[in-house]
């Protein structure tokens, strides 16, 4: 954190000193070294490409999130003691053969948002007390600018504007203690950042979520001054990307994971819904293979890999990937809308979160192992069927 920071603030200054004596807004990073500049017009442009200290200037793409179709029917399953995509995962033989649930351990996502007092996820939730919630250090929304209602920008508490957040969060931890046991930690805790405007996202509000579980902040806190590394999540589940088709490069969020890993912090992301083609798992971040730990959607329903699940090589390193497998159709999980708040959605998107869980399960058996990322890897790919 305090090396980040000390490179941005050098190299950046007199980028941002032009850009303050022009009035111009922008946004400093320095988990990449990136300025965000929300408007930029021809002339600004044409100034950055001739200043020594700018390597690139890139597009601030809008990404819209896709929903996945499934290819399979709709899942009859409800509440039970062990959901059989936890017991395909072996979730519950943790729980019961060595007592453990995910003690100890902290994981952070950026999402669509999430419905932070959902019966399922809310005694989990960080910032969660009895006597004083306090989102403080374990909430950040990165979207500072919406025209929809249900969250408004700058939220100071978690929310969650289509339910694909909550709908993540309930696997990795998801427990009311009534039946409803969707978790594969239950007993770990969880924290949030809003990447996504109803399905939106940019490169800005990805990065700008990293940089909040690298050393969190307060809600409206500075996060150059104010930062907390000692209060990071172990792990952070990444069920979105940023594709190429709508202005990714592919390279906006390398130095951002590489940093996440060097700090010891565990970074799992999805592999893509781009079907079952050779080279499909092409969107940042999951095609950072081997910088991540990249998790590709499996149907137990017809025990195979889910047709819509993205392929490797990748095209980015020309690496193995995706390097994990979990189970990804017809997962009952929370949700923000509906009678029941349970419902069940498709995707790699529901895959990443299994292994995130699991992550947590192997760290709070092993305590030894928090922080070690590759031999994380290591261990959970040879002990993978």
């Amino acid at each position: 954190y305090n090396q980040l920071k000390k490179v941005a603030v050098t190299s950046q200054r007199p980028i941002i000193d032009y850009l303050q004596s022009k009035n111009i807004g922008y946004k400093s990073f320095y988990i990449d070294n990136v300025i965000f500049i929300e408007q930029a017009n021809e002339t600004l442009v044409q100034w950055l490409a001739q200043h020594n200290d700018v390597k690139q200037i890139t597009l601030n793409a809008q990404i819209q999130f896709e929903t996945v179709s499934m290819d399979t029917p709709h899942s009859t399953e409800e509440a039970e003691d062990v959901p059989s995509h936890l017991q395909m995962i072996n979730a519950h033989r943790v729980w019961e053969e060595l007592g453990v649930r995910g003690e100890g351990i902290v994981v952070g996502g950026q999402d669509t948002g999430y419905l932070w007092d959902h019966e399922a996820i809310k005694n989990q939730y960080r910032g969660y007390s009895l006597l004083k919630t306090d989102h403080n250090y374990n909430w950040h929304d990165a979207i500072h600018s919406t025209k929809q209602s249900r969250c408004p920008a700058n939220q100071t508490t978690p929310c969650d504007d289509k339910g694909h957040g909550t709908h993540t969060m309930g696997t990795i931890v998801g427990d009311d203690g009534n039946g409803n046991n969707i978790g594969v930690a239950p007993a770990a805790k969880w924290m949030g950042c809003r990447n996504m405007d109803v399905g939106v996202g940019t490169p800005a509000t990805y990065l700008e979520c990293f940089q909040f579980f690298l050393a969190p902040f307060p809600v409206g806190g500075d996060p150059m001054e104010s930062g907390r590394p000692d209060l990071a999540p172990h792990i952070i589940n990444n069920s979105w990307s940023c594709p190429t088709s709508e202005g990714c490069n592919g390279d906006e969020f390398i130095n951002a994971v590489r940093a996440l890993r060097a700090a010891g912090i565990a970074v799992v992301a999805a592999a893509g819904n781009e079907g079952s083609r050779c080279g499909s798992v092409e969107n940042a971040p999951g095609m950072y293979s081997g910088e991540l730990f990249t998790v590709a959607a499996w149907n137990r329903w017809q025990n195979k890999i889910a047709s819509f699940s993205s392929r490797g090589p990748s095209p980015w390193n020309g690496g193995v990937g995706p390097n994990l497998t979990a189970p990804g159709t017809l997962i009952r999980s929370a949700v923000n809308t509906g009678r029941d708040r349970y419902d069940d959605k498709a995707g790699t998107s529901m895959a990443a979160p299994h292994v995130a869980g699991t992550i947590a399960l192997l760290w709070s058996a092993k305590p030894e192992l928090i922080g070690q990322v590759e031999l994380t890897m290591e261990i959970l790919q040879q002990t993978a069927q």
